[in-house]
């Protein structure tokens, strides 16, 4: 493995530790309190904490897509060179990249038209649909053009498949593997 990963793994691991126990220990203190000066301020400090950790959460997230992307890429590549499209498997991970041409879904901003017939291709009723107090539940209308894009399908109504992307996914099972911080 990777030996700036491993090791940034093992960090944030062991911030994580710390994050907690320290979670605990402050959520105590914040029960003698009583001056409510001294309790605004300390929930003025837990607010900037969450503000931090959520941008250090975004910055993760891109991190882990980036990662996602680059191992799709790499594996693919290899995988035309060598007629080998079998999963990755490491002392820590069988990975099995996927790659898939999603279309772009609509939205009801930018093309109201198009977001109005897919909305309707779902059984949703036009009154819904334009005051807008159904929506489409985003993961499992994606998880639905996957479904049907891995199986040549069409997308529904609505969704044009000649305006697509790239979605890149890594299955990741780590059942009987070596943990990463095992050595």
């Amino acid at each position: 493995m990777n030996d700036k990963a491993k090791n940034f793994y093992r960090e944030v691991f062991k911030f994580h530790q710390w994050l907690s126990a320290e979670c605990t220990a402050l959520e105590r203190e914040l029960k003698q309190l009583n001056v409510v000066e001294d309790v605004a301020d300390f929930d003025l400090v837990c607010a900037k904490v969450n503000d931090l950790l959520q941008d250090a959460a975004k910055q993760t997230r891109a991190l882990g897509r980036y990662s996602t992307k680059i191992t799709c890429l790499v594996w693919q590549r290899n995988a035309l060179e060598t007629n080998n499209f079998d999963p990755i498997r490491t002392d820590y991970v069988t990975a099995s990249p996927d790659v898939v041409q999603m279309p772009k879904v609509p939205s009801h901003r930018q093309d109201p038209e198009a977001y109005a017939t897919l909305c309707r291709s779902l059984g949703m009723p036009d009154e819904a649909i334009e005051d807008r107090t159904i929506q489409p539940h985003w993961p499992s209308l994606l998880e639905k053009v996957r479904k049907a894009m891995r199986q040549g399908l069409a997308p529904p109504a609505g969704l044009d498949p000649n305006v697509s992307f790239p979605e890149y996914s890594v299955r990741r099972l780590t059942r009987g593997k070596k943990e990463i911080l095992d050595d």
